[in-house]
């Protein structure tokens, strides 16, 4: 197996490839222009027709035979995904629309309008499934283009993303500066808030959590490629204070957006990076030193707390004492709703009009509820029992690939011990999901398929 050249000695006068230039074009738009979401359309129409010269050097030069079985793997998985939005709007015959489970009052409305033998799709509104749809471009570009660029060209688009990630706490620090007035980019309820070039803080706490799991990966290689690339000990010890200062930056970032979801991952991903910390010779202790972190980050955030020393840590403790979470009050809702739409679903990116149909009155109030904040929920009553079926294949793959690495990580090279540390930063975007919707920001959405497509990587030499 050919091994990549050593970070450190890459030659300036590299020819860089078609794949990795197109990648670098759409991670950058991604990441600086993807945090609005649906209400910014200019946004993501930008940022879809960038992935498409990714999209076509993929598919162009795509090779099956020489694809990893992971690599096939998450092709699979996208041609399901792709059938799944192609089935959800082709049109169906009245017997077999009207009959479709949650369809009273499009019947009865189809009937008003003297249209109850038109033939409709099987999601109540066909056009927002096609523009939810469309997100699967991006994540498809990044994935096939990623099959042709080589070890050395993923290592710089990683350390882009963290250039890029740095332009967002930037922003933010600057939003703080202003007394939270000025340099928001969007319309947004977080505003007062250090959001950066998001609409939302808890996708800010992601993209700092992301780019801490980036560090941790980009040190891991730097400090085992030298088995086989002979890098010397005090180009380490410079990564490891590049990437650890970094990591302290970021993990400030997490800290004043006062996420409670992002503060809780911050806290799991530092676990777990100390839990992998340590080397062979004291694996023995690997779960008493975990534990041992556990209780002196908990203990000293409360002596920070109860001191009044951290004002920003006051405030976001503070914020976990509150009991205002409106999550709880329209998931039972939701579930309700979701129920009366299997098991086909109502369409993907048709949450609105779903939820809406079904709302409880009691639960109407002054905040409009325009996603499930739970990622889970809602493709459940977008897709019915399809899209979280692929949904449960693909994290049962990453389950079973973190713990196959977690087992061979003091045996394995840096490019299986980096994918370790993004397959855990794929795991920390699922938890996410479970209160809120990061797969729907193209920025998440695009880092989290290079993170998919670095995990899959078949390693390949320059040239």
């Amino acid at each position: 197996m050919s091994h990549s050249p050593p970070i450190s000695q890459h030659n300036d006068k590299t020819k860089y490839s078609a794949a990795f230039i197109a990648i670098g074009f759409l991670l950058t738009s991604a990441i600086l222009f993807g945090g609005g979401g649906s209400r910014f359309p200019a946004t993501e129409i930008f940022i879809q027709l960038a992935a498409l010269p990714a999209l076509f050097i993929g598919v162009r030069n795509l090779n099956i035979a020489n694809l990893s079985r992971d690599e096939k793997f998450i092709g699979l998985l996208l041609i399901a995904s792709l059938a799944l939005i192609i089935l959800q709007i082709i049109p169906l015959p009245p017997f077999i629309w009207q009959s479709l489970p949650g369809r009273d009052l499009l019947v009865d409305l189809a009937n008003v309008i003297g249209r109850d033998n038109a033939w409709y799709s099987l999601s109540i509104d066909p056009s927002m499934t096609i523009d939810s749809g469309l997100s699967l471009v991006i994540f498809a570009a990044i994935i096939l283009a990623g099959y042709h660029i080589n070890t050395s060209e993923r290592i710089k688009l990683f350390k882009l993303i963290l250039g890029l990630a740095g332009v967002h706490l930037f922003i933010a620090l600057m939003q703080m500066a202003s007394g939270g007035e000025n340099f928001y980019f969007y319309a947004t309820s977080h505003k007062g808030l250090p959001v950066g070039l998001f609409a939302n803080r808890n996708h800010m706490g992601t993209l700092m959590i992301l780019s801490i799991m980036v560090c941790a990966a980009l040190y891991h290689y730097q400090r085992v490629e030298p088995r086989n690339n002979g890098i010397k000990k005090s180009d380490i010890s410079m990564a490891m204070i590049i990437y650890g200062s970094a990591a302290a930056l970021f993990t400030l970032g997490v800290l004043i957006t006062n996420s409670r979801t992002a503060t809780a991952l911050l806290f799991i991903a530092f676990l777990l990076i100390i839990f992998l910390a340590i080397p062979k010779k004291h694996s023995r202790l690997a779960m008493p030193f975990t534990i041992g972190g556990a209780i002196i980050i908990g203990g000293g955030a409360l002596l920070l707390y109860y001191t009044n020393r951290f004002e920003v840590l006051n405030r976001l403790l503070e914020r976990f004492e509150q009991n205002d979470d409106q999550r709880f009050e329209f998931w039972p809702n939701i579930w309700q709703a979701l129920q009366n739409y299997m098991p086909f679903g109502s369409g993907l990116g048709t949450f609105d009009i779903g939820f809406r149909a079904n709302e409880d009155l009691e639960i109407v109030g002054s905040h409009f509820v325009n996603n499930a904040h739970n990622e889970y929920l809602e493709l459940a009553l977008e897709t019915g029992v399809f899209g979280p079926l692929i949904t449960i294949v693909a994290l049962l793959w990453l389950l079973r690939k973190i713990l196959r690495l977690i087992k061979d990580r003091f045996n394995m090279g840096s490019q299986d011990l980096t994918a370790l540390y993004l397959s855990i930063g794929v795991g920390l975007i699922a938890l996410h999901s479970l209160t809120d919707y990061p797969m729907r920001r193209f920025t998440i959405l695009a880092i989290c398929a290079f993170f998919v497509s670095s995990i899959t990587h078949k390693r390949k030499s320059i040239g």
